[in-house]
């Protein structure tokens, strides 16, 4: 559980310190970035309703949603400084937030059980 906190820290908090090279490289000013990185939190509430639903559905597999979901979130913090819209960008960011909440609930349902 303790490399599961470690990964989603790093896949969660990348931005915050590149937010300067996701500003040049897609052509934005920071406004707009922050703006795609608040995404992340619209992405967090979707999740975090879907990550309840998933784990009374699928209690036997709670590790590989974990796994799955990490590695989705990971996928998702490699393309962002990719994109070149504010559209794509806020997307990734959504689907970043979607995967924490969802990896979220199924942490504490692991530490509980």
């Amino acid at each position: 559980m303790t490399l599961v906190c470690i990964q989603q820290g790093l896949f969660l908090e990348i931005t915050g310190p590149t937010q300067k090279d996701l500003k040049l490289r897609a052509n934005l000013n920071y406004e707009d970035v922050s703006r795609a990185v608040s995404g992340r939190s619209i992405g967090f509430f979707i999740g975090a309703a879907i990550g309840g639903f998933l784990v009374d559905k699928l209690d036997p597999y709670c590790d590989l949603m974990l796994a799955v979901c990490l590695d989705l979130g990971g996928t998702a913090t490699i393309i962002a400084p990719y994109a070149q819209s504010i559209g794509l960008m806020w997307f990734l960011f959504v689907m970043q937030g979607t995967f924490e909440g969802i990896i979220n609930i199924g942490k504490v349902r692991i530490i509980i059980t």
